[in-house]
Formats: C-alpha cells, structure tokens, sequence
C-alpha cells in the first residue's frame, strides 16, 4: 500500500504517474529492501523480502480521469471500447465499485481528484466506495473502499 500526493502542476503530474507504474511494476521483481540489523557479514548475499504482487495506492493525485495522468495509470479511453486497463496496471477502485468515472467529487472544486486505485486482479475485491463530502477538515474529502475478504487470499 502506498499514499501519494502527486504535484499541483500538469508538468510534473505526468512524469510522477510513469515512475509510480516503474515502481509498481518492477517491484514484486526486485524484492524488498533489508530492514533492521543484520548479523552476517555476508548479507549481501541474502534474499531479499519477496514484494507482493498486488498494489492499493491512494491519496491526493491532483488529476481527474480525463487527464494523461490518469490514463497512464488506469489505462486509455478508447471511443470504440472504453477504458483499456491493462492486465498489470491499474483499475479505479471508484469504478470497480460501479461509479462513472466522471462522476464524484473529493474536492472543494467540485472534482474528483483523490483516488483509490489497486492492482487489476484486485477490481472484483472492491465492494463499495465512497466519499465523505461532509467533514470540513481539509479541501479535499475522504474516499473510503470497502474490500471483500478474499482480498487477503491473493490472487486467483
């Protein structure tokens, strides 16, 4: 699981939504990192923590689902078949739980531009998601996703 706030600005949105799919993609081949202490002298040559397969990444991303952004992680609008979400992208957790896409709002300005997105296999996990328009605690609203149980069996 990841929180991201992605830049303000067009410019830099962009390249922050390829280097997060860089990561999400590469990850489950290149382990995870060594924490705490290690003993042997010879811990370079130790496996790394295997990394999940599956990826919920959420928070303030600054871009609507007509953006480049968004369709750098969620896969291209096609006029003939819709959104492609690729097999190992990226699915709206919103959508998944039966919402339009351009429907929704998270944000004072009358946008949805705070997400909840998991790993493609994950879509069918989502039973339902919601945002909390009325707390007053910040300009953006909370987006809460409700999983089924079989989330926590994996894949398959």
């Amino acid at each position: 699981r990841a929180n991201f706030q992605f830049s303000f600005w067009t410019f830099t949105r962009l390249p922050q939504a390829r280097a997060l799919m860089s990561i999400i993609r590469g990850a489950p081949a290149e382990g995870g990192a060594f924490t705490g202490r290690v003993k042997d002298a010879d811990w370079a040559a130790m496996n790394g923590t295997p990394m999940p397969r599956a990826a919920i990444v959420m928070g303030d991303l600054n871009c609507t689902y007509d953006s480049p952004e968004y369709a750098v992680m969620i896969g291209p609008d096609t006029a003939k078949h819709g959104r492609m979400v690729p097999p190992d992208g990226l699915t709206d957790a919103w959508v998944a739980a039966g919402h339009p896409e351009g429907e929704g709002v998270s944000h004072q300005n009358g946008r949805r531009i705070d997400h909840c997105f998991v790993s493609s296999w994950l879509a069918d996990a989502v039973n339902a998601a919601t945002i909390d328009t009325e707390q007053g605690a910040s300009d953006h609203y909370p987006v809460f996703v409700d999983f089924a149980e079989r989330l926590l069996d994996g894949p398959g």
